[in-house]
Formats: structure tokens, C-alpha cells, sequence
């Protein structure tokens, strides 16, 4: 299943802007409408692949690398990134300062077309959405499209996870979900929790339905290509009721 979702607001598209990195930790500079507020810009960020490395892995075998600051630093270990197609543990700050940077640019709608997580960890999801909620409530807006690694699969796949968090030696620590294999077998080399697991699609549009996987009536327009407005009629009770998972499905 491959579910794509328009970015319909009130406002018009005039212009798509891609937000550049600054550096984390800036405050944000509340700003009125009409006070430098471009109401049709939109900023794109694809490829976050947001990974929370000061996630809670709820598991008392391995809660992390302790910081300065009094959090826990749960990253991969600098081989992953330099073997992997992508960095990890740099994502969480980047993404954090292209959202302040297009906030700070009066942009207050961002485009996220495609791979947002790791592999859509529960640890993973669950930040995003809490930095979403956070720049949501300051007036920005998110329309998020998956990709194809969230999810990976269509379904929950509890046998997955990483074999390469840091550990405070310096080593690597695997950290799978409960129903792997090695969790079975109660490997005591190995942390098992369901937060490395690899979300589906239906808990992914249970937690981030707010954020274009369901309509919103402040929208004018929301579909998927499944979706079949009888007569052309587009109605916001129409649109949820296309929304539901079972209506964008189909078997090959």
C-alpha cells in the first residue's frame, strides 16, 4: 500500500522555499500575523529520518549514554553512519534548526514529502509528533506524505531492530523489538523492547493523522487516490470517512 496525501491549506502555494540548517538551541521569535508572516510560502523538508536521541527506550537494560544536561543520549555509533546511507544521531539537530529557520523566515507551512523517521520506531514517531506539537502550537502546519521508511512495511513488523547503539564504553548494544528472534531465545547480549519496533501503516496514521494522513476541516480539499467524492461533492465528513485505513487498501 502506497498512500499519498495532498498539501491542501486555505492558502494558496505561491512559492516553495527549503529551509536551511541553522544552528540548534535559538530561540524562537514569536511573530504576529501580518509582521513578517509570508501566509504562502511553504517550506520542504524531505529525508528527515528523524531519529530521537534523547528517545526513552522504556527498558531497564539500557537507558542510554548519561549528558551533561541531565538527559539520556540514546545514538548509534559513528560506523553505522559512515556504513549507512544516511546519518542518524546529526538528523535530530538539523531538523529541529531547519524548523526554526523557516519559522524564524515567517514561513509557517512546512512540506514533509517522504521518509521522516528511521524505519517509524514507536521512540522515533513519538518524538517527531512531540517537536511537531511543539511548532504547532507556535502556528506552523505540517502535511506529511510517507515514504519508504514510514513505514518500511505495511504492517507492524515486532521482530525488528538496530544492532548498533553506542553504549557509554564505546561499544555497540543490539536493541531489538520483543518478538525477534533473539529476544525469544533471551539473549542477555541484546535489549529487547518495542520501541525499535517498525510501525505499520495503522498506528502511523493513528499518531500522525493531524498532520495530513487525515482531513482537517480548516482545509479545503484532502483526498488520497483512492478517494471518490460522489458527484464531485467535497465535504469534510466525506473526506474522513476515505480516510479510514480500510478504504486505502487494496491486494495484489
Amino acid at each position: 500500500m502506497r498512500v499519498v496525501l495532498s498539501v491542501a491549506a486555505l492558502s494558496a502555494v505561491a512559492a516553495a522555499l527549503l529551509a536551511a540548517c541553522g544552528s540548534d538551541g535559538r530561540p524562537i521569535t514569536e511573530t504576529n500575523p501580518g509582521d513578517g508572516v509570508n501566509s504562502t510560502a511553504v517550506a520542504f523538508m524531505s529525508d528527515v529520518h528523524f531519529e530521537n536521541i534523547y528517545g526513552d527506550l522504556k527498558s531497564s537494560q539500557f537507558s542510554g549514554i548519561p549528558t551533561k544536561d541531565g538527559k539520556n543520549a540514546t545514538i548509534r555509533t559513528m560506523y553505522a553512519q559512515l556504513t549507512s546511507t544516511r546519518l542518524f544521531n546529526e538528523n535530530y539537530f538539523a531538523f529541529r534548526a531547519a524548523l526554526d529557520d523557516a519559522y524564524n523566515k515567517g514561513i509557517r507551512l512546512v512540506a514533509m514529502p517522504g521518509d521522516i523517521s528511521d524505519d517509524a520506531q514507536p521512540i522515533n514517531i513519538d518524538g517527531l509528533a512531540d517537536i511537531l506539537h511543539e511548532y504547532q502550537a507556535k502556528g506552523m502546519r505540517f502535511f506529511i506524505a510517507p515514504g519508504n521508511h514510514d513505514p518500511n512495511e505495511p504492517y507492524d513488523d515486532d521482530e525488528a531492530g538496530k544492532n548498533d547503539f553506542l553504549t557509554r564504553d564505546g561499544k555497540e548494544q543490539k536493541i531489538y523489538a520483543v518478538n525477534n528472534a533473539a529476544c525469544k531465545a533471551k539473549d542477555p547480549a541484546v535489549v529487547c523492547t518495542n520501541q525499535l519496533m517498525e510501525q505499520g501503516y495503522e498506528k502511523l496514521m493513528g499518531k500522525l493523522g493531524e498532520f495530513g494522513y487525515a482531513p482537517n476541516k480548516n482545509d479545503v480539499y484532502w483526498e488520497t487516490p483512492f478517494s471518490n467524492y460522489a458527484d464531485g461533492k467535497y465535504s469534510y465528513e466525506a473526506a474522513s470517512a476515505a480516510a479510514d485505513l480500510s478504504k486505502r487498501q487494496f491486494e495484489i
